[in-house]
């Protein structure tokens, strides 16, 4: 059991976060002292009552400021966040709560408050006191949980980005007469050619080009790739990738595409002369 005291514990140095909570805890703890009149009295029958409850808030946001602001700053390697303990916490608490005990006494003697006048005054502040410092943990312990969700769903969408990342673009060819279905990544497909009622599929496997088949019209092929604009159409018979082309061609008015890993020419239908030459133009920039 006593091991568990040494297990890490959140520490909140944030001095946003930390000024935020202080303050909502404060009026937290008055109006909750005010509406509910612990031990049956009544803060508010005369006006050193509410003054009592207006100082002991103040003295509570004081206490976890110095608390959390103050003395890091002070003894920055005792409050150092990577270090912190269970049982670091558990301390800091305990002089937190003797401390708001013994200045709530206080005040409720000051102000002669009607606490004084019961058997034991010095139970009833400390009850008091307990109040403040259960509603700022509360209040760090959710922020905690907070802070740790949004960790995991951060972890959740590298974890989602790497997979997708990993995985590449993936696409799947279905043939007319679904019998039949291949799964490529759209980056490694190299090459569609139309070959009488068969669509031919070059893609890149390791370190080679293979070639497979399936019952399929190039136009139907074309718009299953339509979201990946460097598949391009080069003739009626072909969609090539354009980030493989290596090479336009002009012989004799004729043109023509080198791919890499393709060892025969792609034909250039001449209403796409210009878009092939604007895209190497692209790649050689």
């Amino acid at each position: 059991m006593f091991e568990n005291l040494n297990q890490p514990y959140i520490f909140n140095n944030n001095f946003k976060h930390s000024l935020k909570t202080i303050l909502l805890v404060g009026m937290a703890y008055m109006l909750i002292v005010l509406y509910f009149q612990p031990f049956g009295i009544n803060f508010l029958k005369s006006s050193s009552d509410g003054y009592y409850v207006l100082g002991t808030g103040i003295l509570t946001a004081l206490t976890f400021f110095v608390n959390t602001q103050v003395l890091p700053g002070i003894f920055p390697k005792t409050f150092d966040s990577s270090k912190w303990t269970v049982k670091k916490e558990i301390i800091q608490n305990l002089c937190m709560f003797l401390f708001l005990s013994f200045t709530f006494g206080l005040l409720a003697y000051i102000f002669k408050i009607e606490l004084i006048r019961h058997s034991y005054p010095w139970f009833y502040t400390s009850a008091i006191a307990i109040l403040p410092i259960g509603l700022f943990n509360l209040s760090n312990y959710n922020n905690f949980l907070k802070m740790k969700v949004v960790k995991v769903i951060d972890s959740g969408k590298h974890w989602l980005a790497e997979e997708k990342k990993a995985t590449g673009h993936m696409v799947t060819l279905v043939s007319e007469n679904s019998k039949e279905a291949m799964t490529f990544d759209v980056e490694k497909i190299v090459l569609l050619k139309s070959g009488g009622n068969y669509v031919e599929i070059y893609y890149q496997e390791l370190n080679s080009v293979k070639k497979s088949l399936i019952r399929q019209t190039l136009s139907n092929a074309e718009g299953l790739l339509s979201e990946h604009p460097f598949i391009v159409r080069s003739h009626r018979c072909c969609l090539v990738n354009s980030n493989l082309i290596t090479k336009l061609s002009n012989v004799s008015g004729s043109y023509s595409l080198q791919i890499k890993g393709i060892d025969f020419d792609i034909p250039v239908s001449r209403n796409r002369i210009t878009e092939m030459k604007s895209l190497i133009s692209q790649k050689l920039r």
